[in-house]
């Protein structure tokens, strides 16, 4: 920790009441640089730190791509199957379903109660 009255100074973190300005400084710190900028600094530190990707980005970043952890199937690009065991390798068997046309199916095997009117009030959608 910076010496007392420094800029850099942080608030004791295990103090609950202080979280609130730890929280305040640490949001000011990562938006004085972009995420691709914060990306460069942390690249071959060996530090726990990874961008967080857009849908459309996922796929191509070298560390999803380089372990194949998307595939596409029937002009679908989607999450493959995880886990991966190496005696009985999991594979995609279709394509994902149209949005909503499972969802009454989904709904009821999630348990949720009064599907109907999920439905009936537009707050869910079965095509």
């Amino acid at each position: 920790m910076a010496a007392p009255g420094s800029s850099s100074t942080l608030p004791d973190r295990s103090d609950p009441a202080q979280w609130p300005t730890l929280r305040a400084r640490f949001t000011e710190r990562f938006r004085s640089r972009t995420r691709d900028e914060w990306s460069a600094v942390f690249h071959g530190t060996g530090a726990c730190v990874a961008p967080v990707l857009t849908p459309d980005e996922a796929p191509s970043h070298p560390h999803l791509a380089d372990r194949a952890t998307f595939a596409e199937l029937g002009g679908v690009l989607q999450p493959a199957p995880a886990p991966r065991f190496s005696r009985t390798p999991a594979q995609l068997t279709r394509p994902p379903a149209a949005a909503g046309t499972e969802t009454r199916e989904a709904l009821m095997d999630w348990g949720i109660e009064g599907v109907d009117a999920l439905l009936i009030s537009g707050a869910a959608h079965q095509a």
